[in-house]
């Protein structure tokens, strides 16, 4: 079995709580999982595979980003996946993404409201805005999944000008939107997907 490290960070403490119940979940299968925050300069070197995760927040957190930058050339030999919570994620039908392993929580993902036309808010939150910066980052690194996950708001944990983007760039309602069910599937199809 594989020795899995999910590294993540976190906004508000909700992307911790999803990091715990996909550890429990991969570690049904008999691997060994390790958790801890990026911004703690995990060690990986020993680890055969690295599961990165961080919230959207004007984009991939940047811990997240900074990380896989900083460790590219070693990530980049190693299985990796990445996953990011978010409140809103629209469908672009003008995006061309066939080639990326994209794992989309159903209650997360939509559809434009006007069919085939993004409105100007919607281009901040379409599927494409966010991956594509994430494999930018770090070119080198090819992961094996990239998953959305929906999330959880709590308007009190914001700083002025996050309460501002959410409420009338995304217009996010507060709330706890995290789809358990698919988080649990995502973690065992990633599990075996290890074990294969």
């Amino acid at each position: 079995m594989s020795n899995i490290l999910i590294g993540y960070t976190t906004n508000a403490g909700s992307t911790r709580e999803i990091v715990d119940i996909m550890a429990a979940e991969i570690k049904k299968s008999g691997h060994k999982v390790d958790v801890d925050l990026l911004s703690n300069k995990p060690d990986i070197l020993g680890y055969d595979a690295i599961v990165i995760g961080a919230p959207i927040i004007l984009g991939w957190h940047k811990d997240a980003a900074a990380f896989v930058k900083k460790h590219e050339a070693i990530l980049a030999k190693k299985k990796v996946a990445y996953f990011a919570t978010s409140l809103k994620l629209t469908r672009n039908p003008e995006a061309t993404l066939d080639s990326l392993p994209l794992s989309l929580d159903p209650s997360l993902a939509a559809d434009p409201i006007e069919a085939g036309k993004l409105a100007f808010k919607e281009r901040f939150t379409t599927v494409d805005h966010y991956v594509l910066p994430m494999i930018n980052t770090a070119p080198q690194i090819k992961p094996m999944t990239i998953a959305f996950f929906n999330g959880k708001l709590d308007m009190s944990k914001l700083n002025l000008f996050q309460k501002a983007f959410v409420r009338f760039v995304v217009q996010a309602m507060p709330g706890d939107f995290r789809n358990w069910d698919f988080i649990k599937a995502w973690s065992h199809d990633f599990a075996a997907e290890m074990a294969g």
